[in-house]
């Protein structure tokens, strides 16, 4: 795994106002128009039976509209699949004793605008339902980890609104982000509580731990940011932030790791003006200068791979499969973290169609365009998704 590189264009786009709710002294999104270009390439290992390689797969949202999907390269395979459980969807390729390296190109235009949500006019506390329930679920050991804090945080008879706040707040001023640490963190809730600084992955599950532990949904939310500038190398720009739930509302956004990192970048105190507006803005809100990859934790792919769930899935994943004397065969996974990313801006046709906010957003299917090139386009939406077929396996 020598190569991967990801080119980024990107065109700021006129902002459109949207219905958010926010009535009409509120300001518009701001938007952007970018191309993401991934190539992967995957030095062959000695006697491997097959490589299996899962790339997140952006899809549509009421804040991205993502299009003009190319995919190509040796794979033998190759399809678009949803697991169950969070709704993560992985392009999956498959290499069959291949001769030579493994190569795998992968673009794609996103329509991105800041979310905002700003109007919890119609917010009110309701008891957990079928739906709201995996999200106020906590790993044991977590809990026991979080318990004396939890006692400790003033939020009896608060709202769910109100308690997301709480924990926000805790976060944003207890905590320190530390650049040392590789990626985005492990998301080790016990780990970082004792520590005191991490990544984003540290923050986020520790945010949403805490919020389920006084009773407010909360989920992850992975994605990867888009440069701001041309010629950006975003090899290691992926994002973590956080989701809670709010009766009435809905989804909405919560990032701590911003408000801690921009502290630190600009050696600014927690109740400096900027820094305060920072914490302001990130609570029910994110900027337009990423994209939305998936959420989850613990996660099992589609196909299933066959190895541990990831703890999280925003990163290609990768398994190895060895001959063996026994039946079937060893695997090794191989981490295709740290390979090199490029990015740089080129001009894009800006094209106005949206999503509408509360649409569904479209899965896709795959068809042929020429050779091994392949354009996904909109297709109807189901419970369990599983496309692009060339092949019996």
């Amino acid at each position: 795994m020598r190569l991967m590189h990801l080119l980024l264009a990107s065109l700021l786009g006129t902002a459109v106002p949207l219905a958010h709710g926010q009535g009409d002294s509120a300001p518009p999104p701001v938007r952007r128009h970018a191309k993401v270009s991934m190539h992967v390439q995957i030095p062959n290992p000695v006697g491997s039976k097959y490589l299996k390689l899962w790339v997140p797969y952006p899809v549509s949202d009421d804040s991205q509209t993502v299009e003009n999907v190319q995919i190509s390269g040796n794979y033998q395979r190759q399809g678009v699949y949803r697991e169950r459980e969070f709704g993560n969807t992985a392009l999956f390729l498959r290499w069959l004793q291949a001769e030579g390296d493994a190569t795998l190109e992968f673009s794609f235009e996103v329509k991105r605008e800041e979310r905002l949500v700003r109007d919890f006019s119609g917010a009110h506390d309701a008891p957990p339902s079928i739906l709201t329930q995996p999200f106020l679920d906590l790993d044991p050991a977590v809990r026991l980890a979080l318990s004396e804090l939890t006692a400790s945080l003033p939020v009896e008879g608060l709202t769910a609104l109100e308690r997301a706040r709480v924990v926000y707040d805790y976060i944003v001023d207890n905590f320190e982000r530390d650049p040392k640490i590789v990626g985005c963190g492990t998301g080790d809730v016990p780990e970082f509580l004792n520590a005191r600084k991490g990544k984003c992955a540290d923050f986020s599950s520790t945010f949403i731990a805490l919020a389920r532990s006084v009773g407010v949904p909360a989920r992850e939310v992975y994605g990867l940011r888009l440069s701001k500038e041309a010629e950006d190398d975003i090899s290691d720009d992926y994002h973590c932030w956080a989701e809670f739930f709010v009766s009435g509302v809905g989804w909405v956004p919560a990032d701590p790791s911003d408000v801690v990192k921009f502290a630190r970048v600009n050696a600014l105190s927690r109740d400096h003006p900027r820094v305060v507006a920072k914490r302001d803005y990130y609570f029910g809100g994110v900027d337009e200068h990423r994209v939305r990859l998936g959420t989850g934790h613990e996660i099992q792919l589609a196909p299933l791979q066959l190895l541990d769930p990831l703890a999280y899935f925003m990163c290609p994943y990768l398994e190895v499969g060895y001959e063996s004397n026994c039946e079937g065969a060893d695997l090794k996974k191989m981490n295709l973290r740290g390979l090199t990313f490029t990015a740089s801006c080129l001009p894009i046709v800006e094209r106005r169609s949206l999503i509408g906010v509360g649409e569904i957003a479209p899965q896709f299917i795959t068809e042929t365009l020429s050779g091994d090139t392949y354009s996904l386009t909109p297709a109807p939406r189901r419970d369990y998704t599983v496309l692009s077929f060339f092949a019996t396996w």
